[in-house]
């Protein structure tokens, strides 16, 4: 029973270390789309999504939906997860890692990696039960369960890191095309425009010559024997 405990809690720290990596960020950071947990000078602890950034507040969604605004001179601490960057340097909010994010490696990771963390414990399991004068069992099967436990989160975590790195490389790509078809229409409007201005320009010069020509065959008739 004891072993299963610590099994227990080691599974659970290795969760909380693994799945909510955050790192301090500092208050002039923060922008619109950042993810953060707030402690608040008095205390509170507050989490979620910033929807809105103003040099002495910010508004946050928080997990439950609601919106709550913090002032900045009311912030304690603030950590959030490493924040991702396109190559515009523009932040690529959470919200949107969470909408492009699939679980594939999550699973193939967790599945692969339990297979290969029981047989790894349990053959450590046996040599170590070999070695013991009593509890053998509880040894053995203590080794297995704590090294497939570890061996299972570690590689869960590994996988969920594989797949929120996809995602955000899926979206610098979206973004990097998009800015390139923009760059496109543009350089088409810029090429559009300075074809027109050369035909507005040959039009002109065409109509000058023709006005030149008629104010020469107007003078010739005002004055017939002018050659």
């Amino acid at each position: 029973m004891a072993a299963m405990k610590k099994v227990g809690f080691v599974v659970l720290a290795l969760l909380v270390a693994g799945c909510a990596r955050r790192v301090p960020l500092p208050v002039e950071k923060i922008e619109a789309g950042s993810r953060i947990w707030v402690r608040t000078t008095d205390g509170r602890a507050v989490a979620g999504d910033v929807l809105q950034r103003q040099p002495d507040r910010f508004v946050l969604k928080t997990r439950d939906g609601r919106i709550d605004t913090l002032l900045v001179a009311d912030v304690g601490i603030v950590k959030a997860r490493p924040q991702e960057y396109d190559e515009a340097g523009r932040l690529i909010p959470e919200s949107q890692i969470d909408s492009v994010k699939s679980s594939k490696n999550l699973v193939l990771y967790t599945i692969g990696g339990t297979a290969l963390s029981f047989g790894a414990s349990f053959y450590l399991g046996n040599f170590l039960k070999r070695h013991v004068s009593s509890g053998q069992d509880a040894v053995m099967w203590g080794t297995t369960g704590l090294g497939t436990a570890v061996g299972m989160v570690a590689f869960a975590n590994a996988g969920a890191r594989r797949d929120r790195l996809l995602a955000v490389e899926k979206i610098k790509d979206y973004r990097k095309k998009l800015a390139e078809q923009k760059l496109q229409q543009e350089e088409s409007r810029k090429e559009r425009l300075r074809k027109e201005l050369e035909r507005l320009k040959k039009e002109k010069a065409e109509k000058e010559k023709e006005l030149e020509r008629l104010k020469k065959a107007l003078e010739q008739k005002s004055e017939p024997g002018k050659p």
